[in-house]
């Protein structure tokens, strides 16, 4: 890779309501763009990297040398754009959160070499402003370990070649995860009692000894992270409560109050 110019992107991943960084996402670079009067950018090497645990990526990629007049068309600072997509649950995290994927814009800046990268100092910017500096500023005090990442090993630091960085900060939005539900039809036991429970997903509940039985009429609703349901039968004190989980769950155990009442235990009629 020496006859091409080098370019990188360092990152991190944020969650935009914690403002934790995120582990195990993926950056994409999908396109660099250049002066539109002449041909596409051409985009070399491997152009995605993973956050590490610290939610830092590293992009390194390469470029034509003969594009830089491409370049020099529109400023020496190239657009370009990422797509980054949310960790994926695996065996090392089976349940992670849920990111909705995003694209992000912002331009590169060009230096001079990367040798003063190389030797952990401020890079030496074409074109010098506030944010350049701020670029600078943040890649050395972020990335004083980044020769351990992987897509830059094989980095051609030359004084005679221009290169591109950047560092920027990505917020991840989560998805609404939908609150859980006990729709649907249940086999019950409450000590020696069998029988029915149904619930609706409008939030209304009834009770049978068996699923042609008189149905008895009560109500569910979210209690916090719980369950809980009534019914209307004269002298009925009883609230039943379960904690749900995530997912379509086939039995619960739950516990029915005042105290004093007992528990009981659920399983899903699947039809």
């Amino acid at each position: 890779m020496a006859d091409f110019n080098e370019g990188l992107i360092f990152g991190e991943v944020k969650d935009v309501d914690t403002g934790e960084t995120v582990e195990g996402a993926r950056a994409v670079l999908t396109f660099l763009k250049g002066d539109a009067g002449l041909p596409p950018m051409r985009i070399l090497g491997k152009s995605q990297s993973d956050t590490d645990a610290s939610g830092r990526f590293l992009i390194g990629f390469q470029w034509d040398p003969l594009q830089l007049g491409n370049l020099m068309g529109i400023g020496a600072n190239p657009p370009f754009h990422l797509i980054v997509i949310g960790p994926t649950p695996d065996a090392a995290h089976p349940r992670v959160k849920q990111y909705k994927t995003t694209h992000f814009d912002a331009r590169l800046y060009m230096v001079v070499s990367l040798r003063a990268i190389a030797n952990g100092g401020i890079p030496d910017f074409r074109k010098p402003d506030s944010v350049a500096t701020t670029i600078g500023k943040q890649v050395v005090n972020k990335w004083r370990d980044y020769k351990r990442f992987p897509a830059i090993r094989v980095m051609q630091s030359s004084p005679e070649m221009y290169a591109l960085i950047g560092f920027f900060s990505v917020k991840l939005s989560s998805f609404s995860a939908p609150e859980p539900t006990i729709a649907g039809i249940w086999n019950v036991t409450i000590g020696d009692w069998r029988g029915y429970f149904w619930f609706s997903d409008e939030g209304t509940a009834w009770w049978a000894e068996s699923r042609n039985g008189t149905r008895h009429l009560g109500k569910w609703w979210h209690a916090g992270r719980e369950i809980q349901w009534k019914f209307k039968d004269a002298g009925d004190i009883r609230t039943f409560t379960v904690t749900p989980s995530p997912g379509f769950i086939t039995s619960y155990d739950g516990r029915i109050s005042p105290t004093g009442q007992g528990f009981f235990s659920m399983t899903r009629v699947v039809r």
